[in-house]
């Protein structure tokens, strides 16, 4: 109704607004939620997207930055660009 969704399959769950501005989608391995360019991925890592801003959380690597400028670590070194 009014354009909102709500799909259920074999392969996921999905509620998204109307024209999918925003999203809540499930599936068997990954939980991603989007809304109005902003993103969280969940996985077997965590992506985290917010116009210029990100940030990776991986087991071997944080990782994250804005625009032109970042941190990483990983293996115990920092390196910052």
């Amino acid at each position: 109704p009014g354009g909102y969704q709500i799909r259920l399959n074999n392969q996921s769950v999905l509620l998204a607004a109307p024209q999918m501005s925003s999203k809540v989608e499930l599936k068997e391995k990954e939980i991603s939620f989007e809304s109005n360019g902003s993103s969280i991925k969940m996985s077997e890592n965590i992506r985290l997207k917010a116009d210029k801003a990100f940030m990776l959380i991986d087991k071997d690597v944080l990782q994250f930055g804005f625009g032109n400028n970042g941190i990483k670590i990983k293996d115990g070194e920092i390196n910052i660009s």
